[in-house]
């Protein structure tokens, strides 16, 4: 009687250690607005190989490499790479900006990394997405190693970036489109909605 008490106890343990476990892993990194799913299938740091030395010669086995015309070490730096299914649940294609502009992830220390030069966004996340179908593809931003992993986020700027917001855009920076004529005409038309999923980094 008393080992079934015991081995009924551990099973208890073990189930609810379990689903404890489960619980903690299992959050999805997953938002669905206006018919659009943003979901981040996975999230890493990934180390950096050196190319070159301290002094910008060339060595497949250096220590440091290039960050536009800094030469920085390796060891201080990670690749953050996502991997990002965008599905498009309306009844209309839906276009990505041509620049990449609407993707834009948050660092631990809660400062938004905006400098586009840093992303490298894959092609399937380019261009348009026909209706009631997805794509999926990677996500990579160069950041300083964390000193944690937790913290960062990831957000996606919703919006059709179609030939008429381009147009716009392009109306704007040449002077064609005033700043009165953008807020009547085009600021709540291309207003994007925010779409923000915190992100579990391994």
């Amino acid at each position: 009687m008393k080992k079934t008490v015991i081995m009924a106890l551990v099973l208890i343990l073990c189930f609810s250690t379990s689903a404890f476990a489960a619980g903690k892993q299992v959050v999805p990194m997953k938002l669905t607005k206006d018919g659009i799913t943003v979901e981040v299938t996975s999230a890493i740091l990934e180390e950096i190989k050196g190319d070159r030395t301290k002094d910008n010669y060339r060595d497949d086995n250096g220590e440091y490499f290039a960050n536009g015309s800094n030469i920085v070490k390796a060891a201080d730096y990670r690749n953050l790479v996502l991997k990002v299914k965008y599905t498009n649940g309306r009844k209309t294609d839906i276009n990505f900006p041509k620049m990449p502009i609407a993707w834009t992830i948050t660092l631990p220390d809660g400062e938004k990394e905006k400098d586009t030069r840093l992303y490298t966004i894959g092609k399937n996340l380019t261009g348009k997405v026909k209706k009631n179908s997805a794509v999926e593809d990677t996500i990579t931003l160069l950041v300083k190693k964390p000193a944690k992993k937790d913290g960062f986020v990831l957000t996606y700027s919703l919006l059709d970036y179609n030939d008429e917001f381009n147009n716009a855009i392009n109306g704007v920076m040449s002077g064609k489109i005033s700043k009165k004529e953008w807020d009547k005409k085009y600021k709540k038309k291309f207003t994007p909605v925010d779409m923000v999923i915190k992100l579990q980094v391994k």
